[in-house]
């Protein structure tokens, strides 16, 4: 699998509600210093939200 292939999956996965509401995948497939960007535009560091995700 090429690179762009291995980011394309994951990307992928993390818009999976069944990959979302599991902390251990989405600590597979998700740096600690992840930014999410909202449909809003708002931005979400990953560590910073978390907590509220559990």
């Amino acid at each position: 699998m090429s690179l762009k292939e291995e980011l394309e999956n994951l990307e992928n996965q993390h818009l999976l509600l069944s990959i979302r509401e599991s902390t251990e995948r989405l600590d597979h497939i998700l740096a600690d210093d992840f930014w999410e960007i909202g449909s809003s535009y708002s931005n979400f560091l990953f560590n910073a939200i978390y907590v509220c995700l559990f």
